[in-house]
């Protein structure tokens, strides 16, 4: 899962093109969890990072009763629940890649033998 999150990562920087790479980390995080999403959205690694997009709520809702309404509503939550958590899970996940990056560059430096990670 780490090595699909570097390969969706390193899709995204090399599509985003004229700008820094890391100065909008919101959208990148976002895109992050749709490409995770896309590549898991069966079985039960959906609820790692939900689903791919939340369902609008459908044109003809205020014909439906009150309980269908509030079911609608309830599950439109819920997805944006599991959205959410999957941002949280990608922002931890690149963060802690970020950290033994660096801390692996780091290492390195000290032994006197140059930057090889």
């Amino acid at each position: 899962m780490v090595e699909d999150l570097i390969n969706c990562l390193l899709d995204y920087k090399t599509t985003y093109q004229g700008v820094d790479f890391d100065c909008d980390k919101p959208r990148q995080y976002k895109m992050l969890r749709e490409a995770m999403a896309k590549l898991y959205s069966c079985g039960e690694e959906t609820k790692f990072f939900g689903p791919i997009s939340v369902k609008d709520l459908p044109h003809n809702f205020k014909d439906l009763t009150q309980s269908e309404q509030k079911s609608l509503k309830q599950k439109q939550k819920e997805e944006r629940d599991l959205v959410a958590r999957g941002i949280d899970r990608v922002n931890e996940k690149v963060k802690e890649i970020r950290q033994k990056f660096s801390k692996a560059v780091v290492s390195q430096n000290r032994s006197g033998s140059g930057k090889i990670v």
